[in-house]
């Protein structure tokens, strides 16, 4: 039988001469392409606010792994104004899934999203850009690691993923999984005082600034 020593030599000549590779060369991470800005989406600069509903809507996605072992990529957008919100499970977390999350977006909120704002995500590409052209929605792109500028979103995932995907127990079907998801956001929307919104829920405070 070899000694470990002889292996390590046997091993250390073939990477010596290309024949396998080194252990680093599968640990090392792929390198992150810089987003190009040739195209519609724009950096997102310091200092922008919404000051009206639909404006800078926060769009993210998340994991999230059930308890029979099923993996949910979980879609979110939320009117930072209004804190109104909108989720949507899915399998995987393609530009193109990203489009049709937006496509699906659209009509659920009661009022029109007038701009997004996104990390650097590669859903966010592609697709979901030619999305936002089409439907005519300047799309803002924040700086790398940057999830405080995405805090409304951030919270939300959060609170969907504590309050929503840990206690589901129904059958682990998308169809399933959407209709309760569904029944939370209503809650979320129409029950749910939020602190930021002087305790309204979200729709009781949009209702306030539609009557102002």
């Amino acid at each position: 039988m070899a000694s470990e020593s002889t292996i390590g030599r046997i091993i250390a000549h073939l990477i010596k001469k290309n024949i396998v590779n080194p252990v680093s060369f599968y640990l090392k991470k792929k390198r992150i392409q810089p987003r190009s800005f040739n195209k519609h989406a724009q950096r997102w600069k310091r200092g922008m606010k919404p000051t009206n509903p639909g404006e800078m809507v926060q769009i993210d996605h998340m994991s999230v792994s059930l308890i029979a072992g099923v993996q949910v990529k979980s879609f979110q957008a939320i009117c930072p104004i209004t804190k109104m919100l909108f989720a949507q499970a899915y399998s995987t977390a393609s530009s193109n899934v990203a489009r049709q999350f937006l496509e699906t977006a659209r009509s659920h909120f009661p009022f029109s999203i007038k701009s997004i704002q996104v990390d650097g995500g590669s859903e966010f590409m592609s697709n979901f850009e030619q999305a936002c052209k089409e439907f005519n929605i300047p799309l803002y792109v924040l700086p790398p690691k940057s999830p405080e500028l995405n805090g409304n979103v951030e919270r939300s995932n959060g609170s969907s993923k504590y309050e929503f995907y840990m206690f589901y127990e129904g059958d682990y079907t998308l169809f399933s999984i959407r209709k309760s998801l569904a029944k939370y956001i209503k809650k979320y929307n129409s029950y749910r005082p939020h602190q930021a919104l002087q305790y309204l829920t979200p729709q009781q405070y949009y209702t306030s600034l539609s009557e102002a």
